[in-house]
């Protein structure tokens, strides 16, 4: 058996490795890691539809007792509950706001007005906000 040497921190291998025991990088080359797999296996579908649930029934339940603005603290604190509940990186709960701010608001600003772009856009920066604090929240805790 020879012996090789990991580019990434040189550490010396048998050249029968696959992957570097001291970084884990492939020295071999020849199973490139497809990145667009691994985010799609990282997708969490939970905290998705936690923030498109909680708003959506929260405005079936209190839109006939409680003001239209009010329904925008629910979306708010759902979408603080969805950064919370996101396991993965930032850029993931920012994509959760995102997917999740456009659905509640097409469907919100349905129920209420027809669609109008201004409501979709509304909801999807309180929800891609609101997810983004809470993801920071919970990695100061």
């Amino acid at each position: 058996m020879g012996k090789i040497y990991c580019t990434e921190c040189g550490a010396e291998l048998d050249d029968s490795v696959k992957f570097c025991s001291s970084c884990g990088k492939n020295v071999k080359g020849d199973a490139p890691i497809n990145s667009s797999d691994e985010f799609i296996e990282k997708i969490e579908i939970i905290p998705i539809i936690v923030g498109v649930l909680i708003p959506i029934i929260g405005y079936l339940i209190f839109s006939s007792y409680l003001p239209q603005q009010y329904i925008i603290l629910i979306v708010i604190a759902s979408s603080l509950l969805m950064g919370l509940l996101c396991h993965e990186s930032i850029k993931f709960a920012i994509i959760y706001g995102v997917i999740a701010g456009i659905i509640v608001g097409f469907i919100l600003s349905y129920w209420n007005l027809g669609v109008e772009f201004g409501a979709v856009m509304l909801f999807m920066i309180i929800m891609t906000l609101g997810s983004f604090i809470g993801k920071i929240i919970r990695e100061k805790i």
